[in-house]
């Protein structure tokens, strides 16, 4: 009887274990990256940091004035595994540093958007100056991008949104099978700082 209890309570300890966030760790990052010359730059960066095993893609930060990336990670990350992804793209990873995590401070978007558009690929070189004006927007404040579409039509549409832009937008590129592009753009919370 007891080893049957002592067994059921290994189970039950283990399978809470197993299935709470609490055990899990969240590692924090801070770096700096050379080559950083636009919000085009910066929106490449991201998606590259991204994209690396264990990154949190949504809490990559790139700050474009400053050449700095924060981002968190559910495992340790080594600066050389940043660092490779930058091989052949003009950037380069000067450092990246652990930090605390509860040093990193992520920006918070209102939970309704500004401005939501929706149309078709065949109407992005007429909604060429809207979608500047968008960009404009964004750039003028920290803002954040939502965009739904096809993921051949990613470059193209993103030219006259954030190219040459000399302020960071944070862009959520969510590719669809759909042929309507849905774009929106979040303001920054009114309690969140700007960065």
């Amino acid at each position: 009887m007891f080893k049957k209890i002592n067994l059921l309570l290994i189970v039950i300890i283990s399978t809470f274990m197993l299935t709470q966030p609490v055990w899990a760790n969240d590692y924090a990052y801070h770096g700096k990256i050379k080559g950083i010359v636009c919000a085009f730059c910066a929106y490449n960066v991201s998606n590259k940091i991204g994209k690396v095993d264990g990154i949190d893609a949504a809490s990559v930060q790139v700050n474009l004035k400053s050449g700095e990336v924060n981002f968190l990670s559910t495992v340790m990350v080594k600066q050389a595994q940043v660092a490779s992804i930058f091989a052949d793209s003009g950037f380069s990873l000067l450092s990246l540093n652990q930090q605390a995590v509860s040093n990193y401070n992520p920006l918070k978007y209102a939970e309704k958007p500004l401005v939501t558009l929706s149309f078709s690929f065949e109407q992005i070189k007429q909604l060429a100056p809207v979608l500047e004006a968008i960009g404009n927007m964004a750039a003028v404040k920290t803002s954040r991008l939502l965009i739904h579409a096809e993921k051949a039509h990613e470059i193209e549409l993103l030219k006259p949104i954030i190219a040459g832009r000399k302020r960071a937008i944070k862009v959520d590129f969510v590719p669809t099978n759909n042929f309507t592009i849905e774009l929106s753009l979040f303001q920054v919370a009114a309690t969140t700082t700007n960065h």
